[in-house]
């Protein structure tokens, strides 16, 4: 798991040797070489936001639809700032906006930049901005589902760990509901047709990562 989480980044051998302590140098590039022959749309998403970086945002201020691998197109554009300042906009298919303040060209001279909400400098590449446009896409889904699981009776909806959902029912009604929630976590907005979703139930007592 923690290599496919790194790797979903962009992360290469480095990043393996740094999260399986013990690895060798084989291993690891066995390893990136098997996610990326496996998941070879992801990696094309990585250098495709890339280039779409590197070639535009050097020029004025542009609107870019990004479809692969995505069924709905991803929108990019430069909108100033504060301070006259650029701001790389990325709006999510659900209407959503994810905004990179004072999105700039790093110093060191290669890549880019821009201001996080605490006041930091980070760095910003392809294969990161795909990762935090899958992960903003995940979690408008899952506002969606919420939001549906608010209206169905006799469940209250308690919490969630990512992208899990925690209701309480009725013990007498666990398994009429348990297909319901089911239901309503497969279900689509229209903004998301075409995105594929399945889900599977556990029914405890209390709850427990199973």
């Amino acid at each position: 798991k923690p290599l496919v989480l790194g790797f979903n980044y962009g992360g290469g051998i480095q990043a393996a040797a740094k999260v399986s302590k013990g690895i060798s140098s084989d291993d690891a590039k066995a390893a990136v070489s098997a996610y990326r022959a496996l998941y070879p749309v992801v990696a094309g998403a990585w250098k495709g936001l890339d280039n779409l970086l590197r070639y535009k945002v050097t020029t004025d201020t542009y609107e870019e639809a990004f479809l692969a691998p995505l069924k709905r197109p991803v929108t990019l554009c430069l909108k100033s700032w504060l301070g006259g300042k650029a701001a790389l906009v990325v709006r999510l298919p659900s209407g959503r906006e994810i905004v990179y303040r004072e999105f700039r060209n790093s110093e060191q001279g290669f890549g880019y930049v821009y201001t996080s909400r605490e006041g930091k400098v980070a760095s910003l590449y392809g294969s990161k901005l795909f990762n935090n446009i899958v992960q903003g896409i995940a979690y408008d889904l899952l506002a969606y589902s919420l939001n549906e699981l608010e209206r169905l009776p006799g469940v209250d909806t308690v919490m969630h760990v990512h992208d899990e959902v925690v209701c309480e029912v009725h013990k007498d009604e666990v398994f009429e509901h348990a297909l319901e929630v089911a239901d309503i976590m497969c279900l689509n907005p229209s903004w998301a047709t075409g995105i594929r979703r399945d889900a599977s139930i556990s029914v405890t007592k209390r709850y427990a990562k199973l």
